[in-house]
């Protein structure tokens, strides 16, 4: 089975996300931590839209 283009900007959105609030734990990056999580949320905001957008064309074209 092939991934749509559209999955795979979901998939890189969503582990993009994961790895910026696992950086936000770093000691190391404190200071930046708010903005990886305000960050990490827009990632995952957007990829929930990437989703319904893909649910939404599959449901016509079937």
């Amino acid at each position: 089975m092939q991934n749509s283009r559209l999955t795979r900007w979901i998939v890189a959105f969503t582990l993009l996300a994961v790895a910026c609030i696992l950086t936000a734990q770093v000691g190391l990056l404190h200071d930046f931590a708010a903005f990886l999580w305000l960050f990490a949320l827009v990632l995952l905001i957007t990829a929930t839209t990437l989703a319904v957008v893909r649910d939404r064309r599959r449901r016509r074209s079937s």
